[in-house]
């Protein structure tokens, strides 16, 4: 699979063993770039970019964005810095899951 010059966003990554970031890690060694979104949660913010930005080697920090899809401002203060970084997207992963 050949996905040089595409760009996307991955929705809900968590840790190493989140199916999101597997499908990010996977579209990056297929040569896309992609922008990920990880569940911020207040108090515990720096701590959860870490370990989203580390569940995804290669990723730069920059593209692991908050993102509560409970919460409008928070989808579209997401997806306005996913089209300044890239303008136009090619895909969309939603990759965001219930743990219990």
């Amino acid at each position: 699979m050949n996905l040089s010059g595409k760009r996307g966003v991955v929705l809900g990554v968590l840790n190493k063993k989140s199916m999101a970031a597997a499908c990010a890690s996977r579209l990056m060694s297929a040569g896309a770039e992609v922008i990920c979104s990880y569940l911020p949660v207040k108090g515990d913010e720096e701590r959860r970019h870490i370990l989203a930005t580390r569940a995804i080697p290669g990723i730069p920090p920059e593209h692991m964005l908050p993102c509560d899809v409970t919460n409008d401002n928070s989808i579209e203060n997401f997806f306005n810095a996913v089209a300044k970084s890239f303008g136009e997207i090619d895909f969309i992963v939603h990759g965001i899951s219930l743990i219990s």
